[in-house]
């Protein structure tokens, strides 16, 4: 009886081993593409924040900005990365994923304004269109549009193909950068590894045009400190303003809205306005930032 259940137990293990699993070699599960119908735990709040461990989970927090009203969600809510996410080049939709129409002095927006801490994990393998079929959206990134804090997030080979959207004033909007495409709040310690970004256009008009490394346009009274980006952008257009760090810095004249102890290393290719650190800049001070790579084939150097 015993080899009997020797002998049943080896055949299960071997069954088993032969059935393809979505799991890398160090254990990271791999996102299959579905959506979870809930964080991994957590209440939301600054000392017990929504867990999120999957690549399922981080696509919930994205599905529950679209649900509701339209504006700012979650506000003095907590999200937290507890594990390392591999998002399998997957499609991804951003976190927040239209703010033309608050530009425009409208109401019908996503903004993430939660606070999101990433604790040092990463996420892996970040998908947002192809060459053949780019991402139409006035906002790209992990996080179209946001207004919290984001923290602790590394970034690792990130493949963007964007070519912006149209908003019903007629007006083109592009705004675009691995972490966020227009951020209102502050951005401490993340990285970008393995940026490969294509910006183009889908013909139309564009009122509004940043690409950035990490932020297509950085908005408001805020900070971004401590963060880098390595990687390359190529902009086809050769219009806009594209940096390989922050696309537009817009800010108030006040010490406390900077960027600091950044940099970004690679290559910028095609635009309008460009530079190896950011494209274009008002009203904000930089202090202690570097970049490092070729600024090339652009209107304005």
């Amino acid at each position: 009886m015993k080899k009997k259940i020797l002998s049943l137990l080896v055949t299960m293990g071997l069954a088993a081993s032969l059935v393809p699993v979505s799991v890398f070699a160090d254990g990271t599960e791999v996102w299959d593409g579905s959506i979870a119908e809930s964080f991994a735990g957590g209440k939301g709040t600054k000392d017990d924040p929504y867990q999120i461990a999957t690549g399922s989970q981080l696509a919930y927090l994205g599905e529950s900005m679209k649900s509701g009203t339209y504006g700012e969600k979650f506000q003095d809510t907590y999200f937290e990365l507890t594990e390392d996410i591999d998002l399998g080049g997957k499609e991804w939709t951003p976190i927040g994923y239209t703010a033309a129409d608050l530009i425009m002095g409208g109401h019908e927006y996503f903004v993430f304004s939660g606070n999101f801490d990433g604790n040092g994990y990463t996420i892996k393998n970040l998908t947002i269109g192809t060459e053949t079929s780019p991402y139409s959206g006035d906002v790209c990134g992990l996080f179209g549009a946001t207004s919290g804090t984001i923290e602790d997030v590394v970034l690792e080979n990130v493949s963007i193909n964007y070519v912006g959207g149209n908003h019903s004033s007629g007006y083109g909007f592009r705004m675009g950068g691995a972490l966020v495409g227009y951020s209102m709040g502050d951005i401490v310690n993340c990285t970008v590894i393995g940026l490969d970004m294509k910006a183009g256009s889908d013909g139309s008009y564009v009122a509004l045009n940043s690409i950035g490394g990490l932020v297509g346009i950085q908005d408001g009274g805020t900070t971004v400190s401590h963060s880098r980006v390595s990687g390359k952008i190529e902009e086809s257009t050769k219009k806009g303003n594209v940096g390989g760090f922050v696309g537009i810095g817009n800010g108030v004249t006040i010490d406390e809205t900077l960027i600091e102890n950044c940099y970004a290393t690679g290559n910028i290719t095609g635009a309008e306005y460009a530079g190896g650190f950011v494209g274009n800049i008002s009203g904000l001070n930089i202090s202690n930032c570097y970049a490092k790579g070729d600024v090339s084939n652009c209107f304005v150097g």
